[in-house]
């Protein structure tokens, strides 16, 4: 749950939440992530990394997609997307993911 609610988190607070690590979100749970990421309006452009697995779930890819290119239609050019061929839903896989996220975010967040 902790890709789905980062996701909500940023999408409802930009001004807040300068970023978000988006790892292997349940949207299936919550169908209207779509249109709210359509729908977002912000000055702020946070820094979104998108990352889940293609063994995770029938719909995890194309989910994560889906909500990857509603962000992107609004003009927000802080987003990073990535399927990896052997993930899975793990914390294996989460830690596995995380140092290029954190050094992709960080990059992004001084501009470098």
């Amino acid at each position: 749950m902790g890709g789905l609610i980062s996701m909500y988190a940023v999408l409802k607070y930009p001004d807040v939440f300068g970023g978000a690590a988006v790892f292997s979100p349940a949207f299936w749970i919550a169908p209207q992530m779509i249109n709210d990421a359509q729908e977002f309006k912000s000055n702020y452009k946070p820094a979104i990394y998108f990352v889940c697995g293609e063994l995770e779930s029938d719909k995890m890819v194309s989910d994560l997609k889906a909500v990857y290119d509603a962000v992107k239609q609004t003009g927000n050019t802080n987003l990073f997307f990535k399927t990896v061929p052997q993930g899975r839903h793990n914390e294996a896989f989460w830690k596995s993911e995380m140092y290029d996220c954190y050094n992709w975010l960080q990059k992004v967040k001084t501009n470098k």
